[in-house]
């Protein structure tokens, strides 16, 4: 009886230490699954964040591309624009004197018939052998004339600087167009 026990103990402990044995192999096994699907996880999501930091990058860098394309386009239309009125001073029409005529002549009609005429230096005579009677002081423009009212209180700026103002967008405009081949 003694010996079947003892028998019966060893059967016993082998059935424990096999169960345990296949229990322990079973949790070694779900541990190294667990252990590689979180690796996986996070191998994925470390390729996420990377390709997300990578794409953020890019637009950054776009982005920024476009600042400096519009900045120099800017730099571009201004000289440009610059460059326009430059050459108003330098290259007055042939019919100056007929468009000088006209401006003054406009400015009169807008602030009426005792309008006090201004020009620059250079058209003082030009304005008086066209007929007009010219302040003695003379502006600081391109060309072109103000005309305002005996009290100074009405003004009808008709200098190349002032209708180059009013029509600055619509020019800016063209001067993108032929620089860059499309509207703003």
């Amino acid at each position: 009886m003694a010996e079947e026990i003892s028998r019966n103990a060893k059967a016993e402990a082998s059935r424990i230490e096999k169960d345990a044995g296949a229990k322990g192999e079973r949790m070694l096994a779900e541990a190294s699954e667990k252990k590689k699907k979180l690796l996986e996880g996070a191998k994925a999501e470390a390729e996420a964040a990377a390709a997300n930091e990578r794409n953020e990058k890019i637009a950054a860098a776009h982005l920024e591309a476009k600042r400096i394309e519009s900045r120099a386009k800017e730099k571009a239309i201004d000289a440009a624009m610059k460059g326009v009125l430059e050459a108003t001073t330098h290259a007055r029409e042939k019919n100056y004197k007929e468009h000088l005529k006209k401006l003054i002549s406009e400015g009169i009609v807008e602030v009426g018939k005792d309008a006090v005429v201004r020009v620059n230096k250079e058209d003082k005579k030009l304005a008086h052998s066209l007929g007009f009677v010219v302040a003695d002081e003379p502006i600081d423009c391109i060309g072109g004339a103000l005309i305002t009212s005996p009290d100074g209180k009405v003004v009808f700026d008709n200098t190349f600087e002032a209708n180059f103002e009013t029509r600055k967008e619509r020019i800016r405009t063209e001067v993108h167009r032929l620089l860059f081949g499309k509207g703003k």
